[in-house]
């Protein structure tokens, strides 16, 4: 499957990604707190979820 979406340009080897990978993004993305995420992911324990989540600090730039 690859190799053919590889070879039509569509999508550059470095841009490649697998499906679990999105489950990762869509639990560091939600909005909220550890336990809205933990909802949406359908996860039992917040232990699970931490594990799936990856959030990065935001601060402020250097002046």
């Amino acid at each position: 499957m690859w190799g053919n979406i590889l070879r039509s340009g569509y999508l550059e080897p470095e841009d490649r990604f697998k499906l679990h990978g999105l489950k990762h993004r869509g639990i560091s993305d939600t909005e909220g707190t550890l336990a809205d995420a933990r909802e949406g992911a359908g996860h039992k324990t917040e232990q699970m979820t931490a594990r799936y989540r990856h959030k990065v600090s935001r601060v402020k730039p250097v002046k």
